[in-house]
């Protein structure tokens, strides 16, 4: 379940944090489970995670200090060896969504997906 901003600026963001110099947003490691897996209770769709991060990000940016900058980053690979084949196209999808989004938003963004699966140790 998606837990609106709003509630989180209301009970948990300090009205001194209004004034932030980087904010980094590090969602869908955990959402990109196969959708018919055993995992398939936290699984979330492409669209839906694509929305989420955009929920997110619009209300940061009056957070944000005069050059305050936000940060997006990407859900890492999966290691294929510790976990079925399948699981790590389906990061790849939510990563290459993440760096769409940031690209349209004009965010930076950390691609730890292709930053780790550079790694042959990793694989």
């Amino acid at each position: 379940m998606f837990l609106p901003l709003r509630c989180v600026q209301k009970y948990a963001w300090p009205k001194s944090y209004n004034s932030a110099s980087f904010i980094t947003v590090f969602l869908g490691a955990n959402d990109a489970v196969l959708e018919h897996g055993p995992d398939k209770a936290q699984y979330v769709s492409l669209q839906e995670y694509r929305a989420n991060l955009q929920k997110i990000l619009q209300p940061l940016q009056p957070l944000l200090a005069p050059h305050g900058q936000v940060l997006l980053i990407t859900p890492p690979c999966i290691i294929n060896s510790m976990r079925h084949n399948d699981l790590s196209n389906a990061s790849a999808k939510y990563a290459k969504v993440c760096v769409d989004l940031a690209s349209a938003e004009n965010v930076p963004v950390l691609d730890l997906h292709t930053c780790f699966n550079a790694d042959e140790h990793v694989r």
